[in-house]
């Protein structure tokens, strides 16, 4: 079976899958966000889930428990490097690797179990697809709702910031001499470009909602 000859061989596989993917993709490791290391046990670990469901020959078992792990992992990617997060080209440029390496594993004679094995894979990549969808729109809308929130925590102090500066300017509680009124010209100005800003976050929290 698959699962029994890829078995003592799963941290082989693992450690090439890794080692070509970085060459592949040397702009995401190359800022250190993830170790060759963490990226073998990750691979390893996904594979031993694959081998060990399909030996069970629980496949509805593996679909679900690839798509949670999956979710996790984009989250723990995401919360790691918000910036850099991984791509969905990026996973199924793994999966192929992934495949490329396997069959070489497997050699010519096992050419049918090779095809299931593919079949398997594309079924697995749509589960990513899924996946990748649900948590990137989690994400961003949790990011959206934390930026709204400190949008309407800063706007009204701000706001008051603004009108006691204007005040300020015209001489409302004393008179203010050139120099002054030249550096609370420039904090009215400053303000009003921050209230600027936070009212279009606040714009595009609303366009987000309808």
């Amino acid at each position: 079976t698959l699962a029994g000859i890829l078995n003592n061989v799963q941290h082989a596989v693992a450690e090439e899958w890794s080692r070509r993917l970085i060459e592949v993709q040397p702009e995401y490791f190359a800022h250190g966000v993830v170790s060759t290391q963490q990226l073998s046990e990750v691979n390893e670990a996904f594979l031993a889930l694959v081998l060990s469901q399909v030996e069970r020959g629980d496949l509805v078992g593996l679909y679900r428990v690839y798509y949670e792990s999956t979710r996790q992992l984009l989250e723990a990617d995401l919360q790691r490097a918000p910036s850099r997060p991984i791509s969905l080209v990026g996973m199924h440029t793994s999966a192929c690797i992934s495949l490329n390496v396997i069959q070489e594993y497997l050699g010519p004679e096992n050419g049918r179990l090779m095809v299931a094995y593919t079949k398997l894979s594309i079924q697995l990549m749509m589960l990513v697809g899924q996946a990748y969808t649900v948590t990137r729109e989690a994400y961003l809308q949790r990011t959206f709702e934390q930026i709204n929130t400190v949008s309407h925590e800063l706007r009204t102090p701000l706001a008051h910031l603004f009108s006691y500066l204007k005040l300020l300017r015209a001489g409302e509680f004393g008179r203010v001499s050139p120099a002054q009124e030249r550096v609370l010209g420039e904090l009215i100005h400053e303000a009003d470009e921050i209230l600027l800003l936070l009212t279009g976050t606040l714009d595009l929290s609303r366009l987000d909602t309808g």
